[in-house]
């Protein structure tokens, strides 16, 4: 039976707070977890056959059969592309043990690799992105060369590589990913709509690209952690001066200090204005298609990304400020991540059932094994936890 509209807004009024916040809160870890969870657990279980199957008995109208296997189909497809990450992660798993590599750009004493290893900056992740191709110039090479639309499952796992292999591979695999990175974006250049010339060696944007990861992650780790003190943001700052001059950024385009570094993103943030590409990007990136998921799934992240938003640029894209209930739900999260998520980890992962449940399903005994010996050297479970066994 529906229910009136003052029934109904007397149920908004005396419902307690947090039951919105925190409710919304939970959807916003899930759907912001879900994508990199699929890429493991999903995608390296499921293939088009067991996608098909995954449902024999369920009872269809004659009329939907064709639709239903149209989506089998996408879902068939989604999954063998999420295999493929998959494998790439898997891979990664199998060296986890021995990151950082020696001779690597950020040892385990860094707190650029306190931080990465963390799982809040996956929050930041659409932020930086807006950042970026708020310069219209950004916005036209992605528009014209890259493949995150088509392909966001490649593009995701060939940037994670590339990234690992350069800040916490060997020298020789840093030095070959930088080479392959170069001979890549050695021919991306063109102009904007308006005639402005762009090139993906232009220092200058090679830099803008760097400085939007490197604001990204402290702010996250402002919203979500909050153990930084300014003057480990500050020291943060000059370790990623190192991740700069590797991709061979003069020293004249990389601000000095970490004050320096904030006058030039303010600066940035109120001289940029995102183009017509921008804004296309940005709806995608916001209301992304994945598969037979329903753009609408992704909303929670979205909060989050317009709240992490630098007011000037939330403007220039039209973005509009976060509801209140909206609102409530991302400091709930705040708040969970913060002070729930770590201890209820913590618990979790000292359940042997819990951990014979989950090296379960992570695949081979090898796997399981990288996975432990990480957790064990990065502090997420103590150093005595035996492998559980098949």
């Amino acid at each position: 039976m529906r229910r009136s509209r003052s029934a109904k807004s007397t149920s908004a009024r005396t419902r307690p707070r947090g039951e919105v916040g925190f409710g919304a809160a939970a959807l916003i870890l899930v759907v912001a977890l879900a994508g990199v969870g699929a890429f493991s657990v999903f995608g390296h279980s499921v293939d088009g056959a067991i996608a098909r199957d995954a449902m024999p008995h369920r009872r269809s109208a004659p009329g939907a059969v064709g639709s239903q296997a149209a989506a089998f189909d996408e879902l068939a497809a989604l999954g063998r592309r999420a295999g493929e990450v998959a494998e790439r992660v898997e891979r990664a798993d199998r060296v986890s043990a021995q990151l950082p590599a020696p001779g690597s750009l950020y040892g385990n004493e860094t707190l650029y690799w306190n931080l990465a290893k963390e799982g809040t900056l996956l929050f930041g992740g659409q932020r930086a992105l807006l950042l970026q191709v708020a310069d219209p110039r950004v916005a036209a090479g992605v528009a014209k060369y890259s493949s995150f639309a088509e392909d966001p499952f490649g593009r995701l796992s060939r940037t994670l590589d590339a990234m690992v292999a350069i800040t916490f591979g060997t020298p020789e695999e840093r030095t070959a990913m930088l080479r392959h990175l170069e001979e890549l974006h050695r021919n991306v250049r063109g102009r904007t709509a308006d005639g402005k010339a762009y090139s993906a060696m232009d220092p200058r944007l090679m830099f803008w690209i760097h400085a939007t990861l490197v604001d990204t992650a402290l702010e996250v780790e402002k919203r979500f952690s909050g153990k930084f003190s300014e003057l480990d943001r500050a020291r943060y700052y000059d370790e990623t001066k190192a991740l700069a001059r590797a991709f061979d950024i003069p020293d004249k385009y990389i601000p000095e200090d970490y004050a320096a570094f904030q006058r030039y993103m303010q600066s940035q943030f109120e001289t940029l204005r995102p183009s017509s590409e921008s804004r296309e990007i940005a709806d995608f990136l916001l209301r992304p298609k994945v598969g037979i998921l329903p753009k609408s799934a992704f909303a929670p992240l979205a909060w989050i990304t317009r709240d992490l938003m630098p007011t000037e640029l939330r403007k220039a894209y039209d973005l509009k400020r976060l509801a209140p209930h909206e609102r409530a739900a991302v400091r709930a999260t705040e708040l969970a991540v913060r002070n729930f998520v770590p201890p209820v980890a913590d618990a979790l992962v000292g359940n042997r059932l819990v951990r014979s449940v989950v090296f379960k399903l992570t695949g081979t005994t090898g796997r399981r094994e990288s996975i432990l010996r990480w957790a064990q050297e990065s502090g997420v479970i103590p150093p005595n936890v035996p492998v559980p066994r098949r």
